[in-house]
């Protein structure tokens, strides 16, 4: 059996009707939240990729600052397009993260030199 056939067999099964309601309330989903949900994923990736979290199951930290950069670049410019769409009570704590994030950066920047 070839390894595509292989793959093809352990992907599970996508019933059409369940789909179709995925994508109807998906529909229904504001981009705010999308880019709020963006958000949170970059600061973790971020986080993990400077080796301050463990990624899920890990035990010993990975450190890849160039990912940890793009993280923390990407949550400056989605933060940024939010900055006129939110409350400022939801926008300074969002400012507060991305500062520990690059504040945390430059620290582990120089550890790694």
């Amino acid at each position: 059996m070839s390894e595509e056939n292989k793959n093809n067999e352990e992907m599970p099964q996508i019933d059409p009707k369940q789909f179709e309601e995925f994508m109807k309330a998906f529909a229904k989903v504001p981009v705010i939240d999308l880019i709020i949900r963006d958000i949170n994923e970059f600061i973790q990736k971020a986080w993990m990729n400077m080796g301050i979290t463990l990624p899920y199951g890990e035990k010993e930290p990975t450190v890849n600052m160039e990912d940890a950069k793009l993280a923390i670049d990407c949550v400056e410019f989605l933060s940024g397009k939010l900055e006129k769409l939110i409350s400022e009570e939801e926008y300074k704590p969002l400012q507060q993260v991305l500062a520990n994030l690059q504040i945390n950066y430059v620290k582990k920047s120089e550890e790694n030199k």
